[in-house]
C-alpha cells in the first residue's frame, strides 16, 4: 500500500506540472513486486502514464525456475504486456554457495534464456528502451552487446546501433 500511495503522489505531481517523465518500477523477487503479475496489479492500480513497469526477468527468477524459465519470460511479457517501458538484460547463474542464489554474469556466460528474452524484447514497439546492466568496464559492456547483437542475428532480430 505504501508503495502505492508514493506512485500516487508522483504520478500526481507529473500530471499537475504536465512532466512526460515516468516512475518505472522494477520487480525483484525480494520484494512486494517480485514478479510480473504484481507489477502488473500496481501498475494497473495507479492508473497513470507517469508510472510504468521496467522489465527484469533475471530479477524476478526464483531458484526453481533457474534451469528452464523460457515459459515464465514469455508469460511475464505477456502479464506486463504495455505496462513496461523499458528493460534490462543481463545473465546470472547460480551462486557457488552452501546458500541459494545467483550471482549476475557477462551475456552468454551464465543461463538465462538469451534467445527468449530476446524475441520477447523484439515484440516491444521501437521506441523501447534495453539497457544492458550492472558492467563497469567498457570492454564488458561491449563484449556483452557483441554477444547480444550476435544472437539477436542468429533469431533474425534487427537491432538499432550507432555502428557506421
Amino acid at each position: 500500500e505504501i508503495l502505492k500511495q508514493t506512485c500516487d503522489l508522483v504520478a500526481g505531481g507529473a500530471g499537475r506540472l504536465g512532466l512526460r517523465a515516468r516512475l518505472l518500477i522494477e520487480p525483484v523477487y525480494t520484494t512486494v513486486v517480485g514478479s510480473p503479475a504484481p507489477l502488473a496489479r500496481l501498475v494497473d492500480e495507479v492508473a497513470s502514464p507517469c508510472v510504468r513497469g521496467h522489465m527484469d526477468i533475471a530479477n524476478c527468477l526464483r531458484f526453481d525456475l533457474i534451469f528452464d524459465h523460457a515459459a515464465y519470460i514469455r508469460d511475464g511479457f505477456r502479464t506486463l504486456g504495455d505496462r513496461i517501458h523499458s528493460a534490462h538484460i543481463k545473465d546470472v547463474a547460480p551462486a557457488e554457495s552452501y546458500f541459494p542464489g545467483l550471482v549476475e554474469k557477462q551475456v552468454g556466460e551464465g543461463v538465462m534464456d538469451l534467445p527468449t528474452y530476446l524475441q520477447c524484447l523484439a515484440e516491444m514497439p521501437a521506441d523501447f528502451t534495453v539497457v544492458i546492466e550492472h558492467l563497469s568496464a567498457l570492454a564488458d559492456i561491449r563484449r556483452s552487446h557483441e554477444r547480444i547483437r550476435a544472437l539477436a542475428a542468429e533469431l533474425h532480430i534487427d537491432t538499432w546501433s550507432t555502428d557506421a
